[in-house]
C-alpha cells in the first residue's frame, strides 16, 4: 500500500507489525486497533503520551525564549514564541475530549470507535503515521535540548536557523496529526454483525 502525505514523503511499504512493536514499547497502554475494546484505549494512550511529551517541550520553549532575549537574539525570539504557541495548540487538540464526545471532536463523525469489525479497511497506514509522529516529537525534544545547550555555552552560531528548523518540525507534527485525524474520520463502515 502506498500513501503519500501532502509533503510527498511516502510511507514505507513494510509490515506494520514492526511499527506496532515500536509503538507498544514507546507508549504505555498502546495495544493497537485490531479490536473495538482497544481502539479508544490505544488512541487515548497515544494522545496522552504525545501531550505529556510536548508539554515538557513547551516548558523548554519558554526557557529557550528567555535565553534568546537574554542573549539579544531577537530575530529568533519571535519564532521561538511561535513554537511555544503552536505546541500549546497541538496539546489542546490532543486533549480535546468531553463527555458528549466519545473521541476528540477534530476526528469529525467516525464509526472507527463503535464498529466491531473494520472489514475491508486496513489500519496499517495509521500505525506508520503514529510511529512517524512519535519519532518526530522525540526528535523535537532532542533539537530543543541541543539549542538550549548551545545557548547556555554561548555557541550562538546558526541559532536563528536552528530555531526556524525547530518551528518547521513542530509544524510537521501538527500536519501529521491532522492527517491522522482525517484518516480516523474517514473510517465510515457500518457494523453489520
Amino acid at each position: 500500500m502506498k500513501f503519500f502525505r501532502r509533503d510527498k514523503k511516502p510511507i514505507p511499504e513494510e509490515d506494520p507489525s514492526e511499527s506496532i512493536k515500536q509503538l507498544v514499547k514507546a507508549v504505555a497502554g498502546y495495544v493497537g486497533y485490531s479490536n473495538l475494546e482497544n481502539r479508544k484505549l490505544t488512541d487515548s494512550s497515544l494522545r496522552g503520551y504525545l501531550a505529556n511529551h510536548l508539554q515538557k517541550v513547551v516548558d523548554k520553549a519558554a526557557e529557550l525564549q528567555g535565553l534568546l532575549i537574554q542573549n539579544q537574539i531577537l530575530a529568533a525570539w519571535s519564532t521561538s514564541g511561535k513554537v511555544g504557541a503552536l505546541l500549546k495548540k497541538i496539546i489542546k487538540t490532543l486533549l480535546d475530549e468531553s463527555e458528549k464526545h466519545p473521541y476528540p471532536r477534530n476526528y469529525g463523525f467516525t464509526t472507527f470507535f463503535v464498529t466491531k469489525k473494520l472489514e475491508g479497511i486496513s489500519t496499517d497506514i495509521l500505525y506508520f503515521i503514529e510511529l512517524d509522529v512519535v519519532k518526530n516529537v522525540e526528535a523535537i525534544d532532542i533539537i530543543i535540548d541541543a539549542i538550549l545547550q548551545r545557548l547556555q555555552t554561548m555557541d550562538l552560531v546558526e541559532i536563528e536557523g536552528d530555531v526556524t528548523t525547530l518551528y518547521a518540525n513542530v509544524e510537521s507534527v501538527k500536519k501529521t496529526l491532522h492527517e491522522r485525524a482525517e484518516l480516523i474520520a474517514s473510517f465510515e463502515k457500518l457494523d453489520l454483525s
